[in-house]
């Protein structure tokens, strides 16, 4: 019964003695490998396997797909940040700049007067 579980299993490219291998020492399917006399339950036994995989691979696709998303967003809401951040820091020199020049103009201006 290994043997025919084996045969299938590394024809969808699994590797079938580590699998089997980790199955028995886990013990969770000892008497499912032990009651697999005839090619149905060998049959239904490998499309758990199998639609377990499957569900794993879609599971672990889905939180990959959150967590691209959430770099996405982080990425998002951080270049917003320093864009006001430039954009402020912009005003606050032009401003400053504004105020030099009257300061500068004021003071040729006296200087005239003088």
């Amino acid at each position: 019964v290994k043997d025919q579980l084996a045969q299938i299993l590394s024809a969808h490219g699994e590797d079938a003695e580590g699998i089997l291998d980790e199955v028995i020492k886990k013990g969770r399917h000892e008497s499912k490998l032990a009651r697999m006399e005839t090619g149905t339950d060998l049959f239904f036994f490998t499309a758990a396997l199998m639609v377990q995989s499957a569900y794993r691979g879609m599971v672990a696709r889905k939180e990959a797909r959150e967590i691209r998303k959430e770099k996405a967003e982080f990425k998002f809401v951080n270049d917003s940040a320093a864009k006001i951040q430039s954009l402020w820091r912009g005003m606050k020199a032009r401003k400053r700049l504004r105020l030099l020049r009257k300061k500068r103009a004021r003071a040729a201006r006296l200087a005239k007067e003088r």
